[in-house]
């Protein structure tokens, strides 16, 4: 199989080119290096009161629009800002989504925070991000977080079967934070990764590869989880969209700049089809 080769050589790139981006970290990036910050005076008591935890996670949020996440935010917060970005990023430029990360962050750094806002200062912050369904998710999503009913009581869930009971998660989202956040080895499969596999397997036929259940759609996600890194899955998955998002794009793919062009099936293809063509014509 050259699926070791393939993922080798994806996380290679991604570790070299990744966009530095303020929620995103990565132990093995080649320029943002890995850092933490200091929680000397983060409040670490389970009763702490709501300013405490609005000031125990702005500490972890400080300075990220240059260097990205620090390596040190605990889990739970670290996944409240892998899923706010998650949310934010759906149909949306992701240099937009930044911007309004970073605001929405300085505003309710934690779940915690957020759960205690209200409707219309929500939908104030979210002003021009559009599609408001979205902010109206984060926030049913942070109280569904911070129920005790539900047994969270404020701690975020940590797999990506627990994931999905949140409002507005899907099974991607689901996937991309229980990966990103708390490493679980299962691949987020988006509209960007559907486009890379499909050309990397030359998936042809099966019906709509976007739309779930068509032998496309499953033909892509099994590619996913055969190249997944199992040591990596959170960095893997979003290399996967990186890639999709900057080289492997939806036209005029840059082949020439990709790192696992080598075995992609589509290139390949093109490659013969372009040769015979050739020798036709001679």
């Amino acid at each position: 199989s050259a699926a070791p080769d393939t993922r080798r050589a994806l996380l290679a790139w991604y570790d070299a080119n990744h966009r530095v981006l303020p929620w995103r970290r990565n132990a093995h990036s080649r320029h943002a290096p890995p850092h933490t910050v200091d929680p000397v005076c983060a409040p670490t008591s389970s009763s702490r009161g709501i300013e405490d935890d609005v000031a125990s996670g702005a500490i972890y949020w400080a300075g990220v629009a240059e260097t990205g996440a620090p390596t040190n935010v605990p889990p739970e917060q670290y996944a409240y800002g892998v899923w706010v970005s998650e949310i934010m990023s759906q149909q949306t430029q992701i240099d937009r989504v930044a911007q309004y990360w970073l605001r929405w962050t300085k505003r309710w750094p934690t779940v915690t925070a957020l759960a205690q806002a209200e409707q219309e200062e929500v939908n104030e912050l979210w002003a021009g991000l559009g599609y408001y369904r979205r902010a109206r998710f984060l926030l049913d999503g942070a109280r569904h977080v911070c129920n005790e009913e539900n047994g969270g009581g404020g701690k975020f869930p940590s797999t990506s079967k627990t994931l999905g009971n949140i409002p507005g998660v899907g099974p991607y989202t689901a996937a991309a934070v229980a990966s990103i956040a708390f490493n679980e080895p299962i691949a987020a499969v988006d509209g960007n990764v559907i486009r890379v596999t499909s050309r990397l397997a030359c998936i042809r036929g099966g019906g709509d590869p976007t739309k779930p259940g068509t032998a496309a759609a499953k033909a892509c996600k099994a590619t996913a989880e055969l190249l997944l890194c199992v040591d990596r899955p959170g960095d893997f998955n979003q290399a996967m969209m990186e890639l999709g998002a900057t080289v492997c794009t939806p036209r005029g793919p840059n082949c020439g700049g990709c790192p696992i062009s080598a075995g992609c099936g589509a290139r390949s293809l093109q490659e013969s089809e372009a040769a015979l063509l050739s020798g036709g014509g001679g």
